[in-house]
């Protein structure tokens, strides 16, 4: 109970400041125009120069701008939803909150590490912590004990576990072939860097995120309990995310921002994941089963409601 009531105060909280931060990351206003910028690299980067994200290049800041429309109208909805089935006591809104807690957390880590400063970053700064702490709190609810026999034997386990590993390889991969190495090997940079000193994108993704899903992966290939729990928010994580990745690259590609490798190595790349995370996701769903007391509690709950 006393955890629940905490969930509730963080999930009231965050809604409330991401509407916000979304809201003005999309529809600010103010600045001078694009302008361009002579990077520490000597290259030259257009810059935005328009709204919340002013200072940041063009690329990323239409990214930004997409990716706040993406959270008002998918995300926000799908975190209040699964705080819904959450809150009657169901293992799967358990799942679900857990999975988009995690991408929230990475979503506003992102920015608050990577977007060039803006009058928001105390705001970003606070959803990191709000979510950091909700993902982690949720985690060690899950019982381990039990939450294993929950699966039916027919959950495809093997599969989900090689597509976390491979996921997660595939991503470091994506990232040190379409944008790394060819830099390296021109002697230049990668061209997403733009105006910024580093790419915080490729720090998340390769340094954390990529082992993390291998990790997770290997845990629950060994029906490792804490496998479990985490191979399933894992996949709710892919599927939100990669949804806001596509959305984010194909307006970028609309926008004339992605060459045509660019496009096929990231968005139909991260197309592909998201759309095998989503046919895993319904399979994981299929084959779980809410524990008892959670049936009972939940049944008499909308018999109260009646």
């Amino acid at each position: 109970m006393k955890n629940s009531i905490i969930i509730t105060f963080l999930v009231c909280l965050i809604a409330l400041l991401v509407v916000i931060a979304a809201a003005v990351g999309l529809f600010a206003q103010g600045g001078n125009g694009p302008f361009t910028f002579t990077t520490l690299h000597g290259d030259v980067a257009e810059i935005y120069g328009r709204g919340l994200y002013q200072n940041d290049t063009v690329l990323i800041a239409v990214g930004y701008r997409i990716g706040d429309g993406y959270m008002l109208l998918v995300g926000i909805p799908l975190f209040l939803i699964s705080f819904w089935l959450y809150r009657r006591g169901t293992i799967k809104g358990r799942i679900m909150l857990t999975g988009i807690f995690m991408f929230l957390l990475y979503s506003y880590v992102s920015l608050a590490l990577g977007a060039a400063y803006n009058n928001l970053l105390m705001v970003y700064i606070i959803l990191t912590m709000l979510t950091f702490l909700g993902t982690l709190g949720l985690i060690i609810s899950f019982d381990q004990q039990t939450y294993p026999s929950l699966f039916s034997e027919r959950l495809p386990r093997r599969g989900i576990s090689m597509f976390l590993i491979i996921s997660g390889m595939a991503l470091f991969g994506i990232w040190f072939f379409v944008s790394i190495l060819p830099a390296l090997l021109a002697g230049s940079v990668p061209p997403e860097l733009g105006s910024y000193t580093t790419m915080i994108t490729f720090v998340l993704d390769m340094g954390m995120i990529a082992p993390l899903m291998v990790a997770v992966g290997i845990l629950f290939l060994r029906r490792e309990p804490l496998g479990y729990v985490l191979a399933s928010a894992m996949l709710i994580f892919i599927d939100v995310l990669g949804l806001g990745l596509l959305a984010m690259g194909i307006g970028q590609e609309i926008a004339g921002l992605m060459n045509i490798g660019q496009f096929i190595g990231l968005v139909v790349s991260f197309a592909i994941l998201t759309f095998v995370s989503l046919g895993y996701t319904a399979s994981l769903f299929r084959h779980i089963s809410e524990p008892v007391s959670q049936r009972a509690e939940a049944s008499a709950r909308i018999r109260a409601n009646a």
